[in-house]
């Protein structure tokens, strides 16, 4: 895409400028004139003010429903944030320039400047392990950024997926080369073989929460497979990254008082990336429904660890993030889910409700006796592991995914609703809304086919 010329100059000003800390564990500060050792990809990498970011899970984020605020406060939004709240069909979403899908594109060409630089660089039994880390990292963040660009400007992946339109697949750093839509089983295909290839690369324990590891890429593949509706290879892969890591909280443990009582960089998080959208999501706008708080039981100790509730509203506060920023990031609760899920697809009840109540043991005041949930019924059983999930995974940037997947099952679609100002919105399942416009000047830049949402 041409406009990649812009995210280039971006890039070269992030070259000169050191690797921040501040919210993120203590990695490498170097600061960098020139790309040209493996310590610089490293930094380039190293660069979470940028890497560990997921703004366009904002946009799905605001759509999913979990949430609903005043007219006054959605009068503040940007006119992206306002149409994705409505699911608007208008034409020019964005109002401009989606800086969300440029932001996703500048750390793909990090991602391949990387993978380029590394190449250059021979290994030896003295680098093997910086050069191995270089080169994973890099393809776990790229397929990453595809996987996350796919869940808002792709469909669904179905059986139409060999046809459907995907996303333009970024393999080089040459910005002059021109811009095509692969299609979506190609988008899914490339973000399956960089993982793959990343988990020969990367090292099995995780030093630093912010970068990835190996238990990161087997958990981003659980997640791939499970929004494809591939149960079998989400299963494998959620087992794979359990037998690496699999540290749990006891909700006991915190202090539901605390403005933010989950802490940064918890036990239970794999990898580190933060949700945009922080004013949009803000206490003073947000106001989650009460359809999502009537799943809790009063007994369960995230009602009160991650809902704050005030005489106007009840604000989200439970991010694993630790702050006012949503977590989007990969953790061994997700996790666990996704294999009580799968085995209970399988029919595999016994292991699939184990995983279910060994968390949701850990999230229940030990004041009160925990009883195990129990059934013989497959269908009861997927049913509430998806309940725990709504639960445990909202405000994560999961739940527009898990709508799209699911409004492909008869028995599981939802019909999102919101009144704002005396008017009713809604998106029906399977809704040509559930993909987002492609931004129009990328459309006129590179010519690539814009998104049908009607």
């Amino acid at each position: 895409m041409e406009n990649m010329k812009y995210i280039l100059i971006t890039l070269i000003g992030l070259f000169f400028t050191s690797c921040k800390k501040d919210w993120l564990d203590a990695k490498p500060t170097n600061s960098l004139v020139v790309p040209t050792i493996i310590e610089d990809f490293q930094a380039l990498l190293d660069n979470s003010a940028l890497m560990n970011q997921n703004e366009s899970g904002a946009y799905s984020e605001t759509s999913s429903g979990d949430f609903q605020v005043s007219n006054n406060s959605f009068l503040t939004f940007s006119v992206a944030y306002r149409n994705s709240y409505i699911w608007s069909a208008t034409t020019d979403f964005y109002g401009g320039a989606d800086v969300n899908w440029q932001s996703a594109y500048q750390r793909i060409l990090n991602a391949n400047l990387a993978l380029e630089g590394i190449a250059t660089i021979e290994q030896s039994s003295l680098n093997k392990s910086n050069w191995d880390n270089v080169k994973g990292s890099a393809l776990f963040y790229r397929a990453y950024n595809f996987y996350v660009l796919a869940q808002q400007y792709c469909k669904p992946y179905s059986d139409r997926s060999d046809t459907d339109l995907g996303i333009p697949l970024r393999l080089n750093s040459n910005i002059n080369e021109r811009s095509k839509r692969a299609t979506v089983k190609s988008t899914y295909d490339r973000i399956i073989t960089d993982l793959i290839e990343a988990i020969t690369l990367l090292p099995s324990t995780i030093s630093y929460k912010t970068r990835p590891s190996k238990p990161a890429c087997y958990a981003m593949l659980a997640r791939v497979y499970l929004s494809m509706g591939n149960y079998a290879a989400a299963l494998v892969n959620a087992t794979a990254c359990l037998a690496l890591y699999n540290k749990v909280i006891d909700y006991n443990t915190l202090n539901s008082a605390s403005t933010y009582p989950i802490p940064q960089l918890n036990d239970e998080i794999i990898y580190q990336t933060r949700l945009g959208g922080a004013t949009l999501f803000s206490s003073a706008n947000l106001n989650v429904t009460q359809e999502l708080l009537s799943l809790y039981n009063s007994n369960d100790l995230r009602l009160k660890l991650f809902f704050e509730k005030s005489v106007s509203n009840t604000s989200f506060k439970g991010s694993y993030d630790g702050s006012r920023f949503f977590f989007s990031g990969l953790a061994v609760d997700e996790v666990l889910l996704i294999r009580s899920e799968c085995n209970s697809r399988a029919g595999n009840l016994k292991d699939a409700l184990e995983d279910l109540n060994t968390l949701v043991k850990k999230r229940w005041n030990k004041e009160s006796a925990y009883v195990e949930f129990n059934t013989t019924d497959k269908e009861l059983a997927i049913s509430k592991v998806l309940e725990e999930r709504r639960k445990e995974l909202c405000f994560r940037g999961l739940r527009w995914t898990d709508l799209r997947r699911l409004n492909q099952e008869n028995n599981r679609q939802t019909t999102l609703t919101r009144v704002l100002n005396g008017q009713t919105y809604q998106l029906l399942p399977n809704d040509p809304k559930y993909t987002f416009p492609i931004d129009l000047n990328e459309i006129l830049i590179s010519g690539i086919e814009q998104n049908n949402r009607f």
